[in-house]
């Protein structure tokens, strides 16, 4: 850069601004590039994926339980119904963990009883008995 600003007269701080723009032009386009591809790697859901969805919402009276004040730490939190951040906000449930609790609820369509979180992987009795007073399971609405 040092032969470019000597060659063109650029000073220390246009050349400073001349590195800046051209980052923040990399980054942006690299954003974009990301955004795209994240997008075009969506799942189509099947009819019934979309009604096994529509049943759980309507069972859980949905409301966006991640951004509403009930999300709050202390509240016992319903495993039929909780989103990613609340099973988070449990005691050694992290991201991945609670992102298999959401897939294996999926799949099933509903829990049926607390200990069938012990079907998760990452989930035994310890782990279960450390969030069991913390959870509940409501039945899902037919």
């Amino acid at each position: 850069m040092s032969r470019i600003g000597r060659q063109w007269g650029f000073t220390p701080g246009e050349k400073r601004a001349i590195l800046f723009v051209c980052t923040a032009l990399l980054i942006g386009y690299g954003y974009l590039l990301y955004r795209n591809q994240a997008v075009s790697e969506t799942i189509p859901l099947s009819h019934q994926d979309s009604l096994a969805i529509a049943a759980i919402r309507d069972a859980c009276d949905w409301h966006n339980p991640e951004n509403s004040a009930e999300s709050s730490p202390g509240r016992i939190i319903d495993i039929n119904c909780a989103g990613q951040v609340q099973f988070e906000k449990l005691p050694g449930i992290g991201p991945v963990i609670a992102a298999r609790i959401i897939e294996e609820r999926s799949r099933r369509g509903g829990f049926e009883k607390i200990d069938d979180l012990l079907e998760v992987k990452g989930i035994g009795p310890k782990r279960l008995n450390a969030i069991r007073k913390m959870v509940e399971c409501q039945p899902l609405k037919d």
